[in-house]
């Protein structure tokens, strides 16, 4: 999940994107599914 801010800085737009940390729980928890699947075909 990301937070988004959208403003300006003096008359530019300017948009600042975050990870929430249910967004970094979700991502670590796909990468670790990945790194799970990586092994199971190494061992092939």
């Amino acid at each position: 999940m990301l937070w988004v801010e959208k403003g300006f800085k003096g008359k530019k737009p300017c948009t600042t994107c975050r990870a929430t940390d249910t967004g970094v729980k979700a991502f670590n928890e796909y990468v670790d599914a990945l790194k799970d699947y990586l092994s199971l075909q190494d061992r092939r």
